[in-house]
């Protein structure tokens, strides 16, 4: 891909979609530069969309609502929501921005707003004039993976194929250093733990893997990480292994000892006893 001599805005975006036919009902967006500076941000709720779908996570219907009274959310269509979005994306490109749009696992985001434009609307998500004036894609999951840090396998979570995960959450909670956090699965607020992602890939200035078309997304980007990670995951496992050997000696020797204890104390008995018999004639 050529280099462009044009200013560069990351896009990020993140979806929240419904339960059973997968619409996007939550969608929010930042226009942010390489230093971070935000120039334009947003958050929809998608009302014809919630008018006929439950959300995935169904219990959080009342947390939305009082966002939306709080002004943190707007209400609307989609096609309103396109049309700003659109909107929004043209007058950077006016302004002789490249625009690049991210997202963790963007493949998804940008699969299923594409779907959600086109049930609900009839057309794609991005208009012709936004598409072919070289707006750009971009990763954050595989772009955080291709820098890995080699010890983030000594302490991810793995699943139970003893894999690592790097989903937006574990990888937050490594770069941020807290282990309890918990994603709050609302776009807006989800957005923020992105725009912090990608400060940290950018700051590693490795080469990044950005696209002008979603098929061109690298598939299974946690299969680099654990790759990368190997040394640290045979090592972790080999650890566990010891410990669990180790527990299980530990084991071993409580139970002997436990049934030494228990026949000492039944030799006593038995020996006791002897001196317990009645006098015969008694």
């Amino acid at each position: 891909m050529a280099k462009s001599n044009k200013k560069r805005l990351y896009c990020l975006v993140d979806t929240e979609t419904t339960k059973h036919n997968g619409l996007v009902f939550d969608f929010a967006y930042n226009f942010r530069d390489r230093q971070g500076y935000s120039y334009a941000k947003n958050s929809f709720l998608f009302k014809d969309v919630l008018a006929i779908e439950d959300p995935f996570y169904k219990e959080k219907i009342a947390e939305y609502w009082t966002l939306v009274w709080k002004h943190k959310i707007k209400p609307v269509t989609v096609k309103v929501a396109r049309r700003h979005f659109n909107f929004m994306v043209e007058q950077f490109q006016k302004k002789n921005y490249e625009i690049v749009i991210c997202a963790y696992n963007a493949a998804f985001d940008i699969r299923v707003l594409g779907e959600t434009s086109r049930d609900k609307v009839g057309v794609p998500w991005l208009t012709k004039d936004v598409a072919n004036n070289g707006v750009k894609m971009f990763d954050l999951w595989h772009g955080w993976v291709m820098g890995c840090p080699k010890d983030y396998g000594e302490t991810a979570a793995m699943s139970d194929k003893g894999n690592i995960r790097t989903s937006a959450e574990e990888v937050f909670r490594y770069e941020s250093k807290n282990p309890s956090f918990v994603e709050r699965h609302v776009a807006f607020s989800d957005i923020i733990i992105e725009d912090i992602i990608l400060s940290k890939i950018l700051a590693r200035k490795k080469k990044l893997h950005i696209v002008d078309n979603p098929k061109l997304f690298a598939a299974h980007p946690w299969k680099i990480a654990q790759e990368r990670c190997r040394a640290a995951i045979e090592y972790r496992k080999q650890k566990q292994l010891s410990m669990q050997t180790v527990i299980e000696t530990i084991g071993l020797e409580t139970i002997s000892k436990d049934h030494r204890i228990k026949q000492s104390m039944v030799d006593r008995v038995e020996d006791t006893s002897l001196y317990n018999l009645p006098e015969i004639g008694d």
